[in-house]
């Protein structure tokens, strides 16, 4: 569990998380017996909830395949949803003693610098070359410690920019030290990566005597399994206020729809920023509107699974005391 937090999530932001979800899920068996619903509700302000979606089928497959026990070697793992490459390695050095090295971002600067690559360790050759060069420093007593030992001087001392070569214990045989100007310009940055494409979007806060219609998202994809205000793409050449108001036509025909403007916010994601336009209306008459939504009281809104945009969605329209 920590592995799939760490992927990205710095330590200090990790933990409280970490220690939250193994108070609520102590074992394998915990874990996969849960609903999919609480698991995600325990994740809550994570982020990146695959993560959380994964670990809840890893868990399952472990139980049925596994006899509760998670494999030890490197293939088994991967077979795993949500273990790749990396973490499979990770978790078979640390757990298990297994003589391998899974390689971070961290470690890949600490070699960059070692052995002076001056290419793009992103590159899937160059990398390779890097864990070839890796392979015979692998201890074979306690890999684990040594992979960890890498990541924390990458974390510490090898940083990304500055790096504190001074005081660092790998210096008299690290190339980029000895041999470059600079050590910080290693490894070499990857292409500038393209400027993350807004896209905006009209949300319905939508209401009927303290019941806000909700809708669970499909389990696969972006926020898959959480809860959330309909929504609705707003074309180019398109008011946000005019989109809301198709929305809400489509959801509930023969009502005529009274929007107030709410608030706007935008929300960074890893490919792209979202820009939230909300718009709060009230509904005559609710009936069921489709699979997956639902009237939901208020006082249970904040017990379903959110992700952080509900959330503050629901904070401005918990906020917004006028009738809708």
């Amino acid at each position: 569990m920590a592995e799939a937090l760490l992927q990205q999530t710095r330590v200090d932001q990790a933990v409280p998380y970490y220690e939250r979800f193994l108070r609520a899920f102590p074992t394998v068996r915990a874990l996969a017996r849960a609903p999919l619903s609480r698991v995600l509700k325990v994740w809550e302000g994570a982020g990146y909830y695959a993560r959380a979606r994964h670990l809840h089928e890893a868990a399952r497959i472990v139980m049925e395949r596994h006899h509760g026990t998670l494999p030890r070697s490197v293939e088994e793992l991967e077979e795993l949803p949500g273990i790749g490459p990396y973490m499979a390695r990770a978790i078979a050095s640390q757990a298990f003693g297994v003589p391998v090295l899974g390689i971070d971002a961290n470690v890949l600067r600490v070699a960059s610098r070692l052995y002076r690559v001056e290419q793009d360790p992103t590159r899937s050759a160059v990398r390779r070359g890097i864990e070839r060069e890796l392979a015979p420093e692998i201890p074979g007593e306690n890999p684990g410690g040594f992979a960890q030992a890498l990541m924390e001087l990458g974390e510490t001392i090898c940083l990304p920019r500055h790096p504190e070569c001074s005081r660092c214990p790998l210096a008299f045989r690290c190339r980029a030290f000895r041999e470059v100007p600079d050590p910080g310009r290693l490894p070499v940055a990857s292409a500038l990566r393209r400027a993350r494409p807004v896209r905006p979007v009209a949300a319905l806060a939508l209401e009927h005597r303290g019941r806000w219609l909700l809708y669970e998202r499909p389990r696969h994809g972006l926020l898959g399994g959480l809860w959330g205000f309909p929504e609705t793409p707003v074309p180019a050449g398109t008011t946000p206020l005019s989109a809301a108001r198709k929305e809400a036509s489509r959801l509930l025909p023969h009502e005529g729809h009274r929007l107030r403007y709410v608030g706007t916010l935008r929300h960074v994601y890893s490919h792209f920023v979202s820009e939230i336009w909300i718009y709060r209306g009230a509904s005559t008459a609710p009936r069921a509107v489709g699979e997956g939504h639902e009237w939901v009281p208020s006082p249970k809104v904040q017990r379903l699974p959110l992700p952080r945009v509900a959330q503050h969605i629901w904070s401005l329209v918990a906020q917004d005391s006028l009738p809708g």
